[in-house]
């Protein structure tokens, strides 16, 4: 590189080299980012798809139909027992008594899947 004093073209032609470089690596560093970006939602939604199996394969363990029907509206969907007691025209009561009896059932397949 030529010494200093540089005449006006000169320090055109070097502030255009320094910009093009900025401009290069931050296109380079933009684009690894978002292939970052694109690679961790890539896992969340196979971490997401995985959950849902899992939580399909859980239901499927409830015996009745009653009670996989209460565990999805009351624990999955977030209706109150009250709301769904009354869609299944039953009382309060016997939706929680249904919800109890599944999740017990849930929790004794756990129990033997893990010991």
């Amino acid at each position: 590189m030529k010494q200093w004093p540089l005449t006006e073209e000169e320090c055109r032609k070097v502030l255009r080299r320094i910009a093009w470089r900025i401009q290069y690596k931050a296109k380079k560093y933009r684009k690894r980012e978002c292939l970052g970006a694109e690679r961790v939602v890539t896992l969340a939604s196979v971490e997401h798809d995985l959950s849902a199996l899992y939580v399909r394969e859980m239901l499927a363990e409830i015996s009745s139909d009653k009670g996989r029907w209460v565990v999805q509206r009351v624990i999955l969907h977030g209706y109150t027992e009250k709301e769904t007691a009354r869609e299944l025209s039953m009382t309060q009561q016997g939706v929680h008594k249904c919800k109890t009896k599944a999740l017990h059932q849930l929790r004794t397949r756990l129990q033997h899947l893990s010991g």
